[in-house]
């Protein structure tokens, strides 16, 4: 995150002073930002650093951002997980999914799109290829419905992964594109272009029909 204004390993050597529920903040935020743009590793590395401070962001809503994270960050590393962490990595998706549901129960404007999503990476990993596709749906249908932009574009863009993963290239591209509208409405310029980066042989040439770099 450095560059001429800002300092990180400065930032961060700062927030040691400043209590755990600063560095917890700090950290949720990075495992989101890595996660968002595919840094898994990396993301799971922060994600098991905010475990020492997530205690003090009860009440907050890092609180649930962490659970909700952690689940997507733990699915995306699922494959790559040798038999004992694949394990583990299911016995905390269940335990998260439980703790979303249960505060999708008390605020589903909040958290059933959550929920939803984290349920659709748990059946993917299972197989369960057509209970995973509906709730992908249904996961962006509540986003959009309770005006979860960025999570709209990340549910879309799990979707769209999960049929590159099938070779069924034509409804791939409908979500991946889906996906770079709602990171466009959002104003997340560097995930669009991420996506256009990423997903090029889908959605034709970087900011086509984006918005990004075009002038009158």
């Amino acid at each position: 995150l450095s560059d001429d204004e800002f300092n990180e390993d400065e930032y961060v050597e700062q927030l040691q002073k400043s209590g755990s529920g600063c560095r917890a903040w700090y950290e949720i935020l990075k495992s989101q930002l890595l996660y968002l743009f595919g840094e898994y590793t990396e993301a799971g590395k922060m994600i098991r650093i905010t475990q020492d401070d997530l205690n003090s962001t009860m009440g907050q809503i890092t609180y649930p951002e962490f659970y909700f994270y952690e689940s997507l960050i733990l699915a995306a590393q699922y494959s790559a997980l040798d038999r004992s962490d694949r394990n583990r990595a299911k016995r905390t998706l269940a335990t998260n999914r439980k703790k979303l549901e249960k505060w999708a129960a008390s605020a589903p404007q909040n958290f059933a799109h959550k929920k939803l999503l984290v349920e659709a990476e748990i059946a993917r990993i299972a197989g369960k290829n057509s209970k995973a596709e509906a709730l992908y749906d249904q996961a962006i249908q509540s986003s959009q419905e309770n005006d979860y932009t960025q999570n709209e574009g990340i549910a879309n863009e799990l979707a769209g992964q999960y049929y590159l993963s099938q070779d069924r290239l034509k409804i791939a591209r409908t979500y991946i594109t889906e996906a770079r509208h709602a990171f466009l409405r959002w104003g997340a310029t560097a995930k669009v272009m991420d996506l256009e980066s990423r997903y090029a042989f889908l959605l034709g040439s970087p900011g086509q029909d984006s918005g990004i770099g075009v002038s009158a």
